[in-house]
C-alpha cells in the first residue's frame, strides 16, 4: 500500500506523489516537504503541509469511482 501526497502547483493544477509509508515523515501542519528524484537527488517539488486527511474505509481503492467522492477525515 502506498500513500499519496497531493501538491498544489498552481491554481487549478495539482500533482499526487505516491510514497511508501515507511518513507513518510511526520505530517505536522506547516512542515515543508521536499521531493527529490534520481541519484543526484534533484529537487522536483517543495510543499507546505496544510492538513492531513485519510480515507478510513477498509479497502480505499477497491472502488475508485466511490473513492473519488468519499469524504476524507482527519486522523487527529
Amino acid at each position: 500500500m502506498h500513500d499519496g501526497v497531493l501538491v498544489w502547483e498552481s491554481p487549478g493544477v495539482a500533482r499526487v506523489w505516491m510514497i511508501e509509508p515507511r518513507y513518510l515523515p511526520a505530517f505536522d501542519a506547516g512542515r515543508v516537504l521536499t521531493f527529490v528524484e534520481g541519484r543526484a537527488a534533484r529537487v522536483v517539488a517543495r510543499a507546505t503541509v496544510v492538513s492531513r486527511e485519510e480515507d478510513t474505509s477498509p479497502s480505499p481503492l477497491a472502488d475508485l469511482r466511490a473513492a473519488a467522492r468519499r469524504p476524507l477525515s482527519s486522523p487527529d
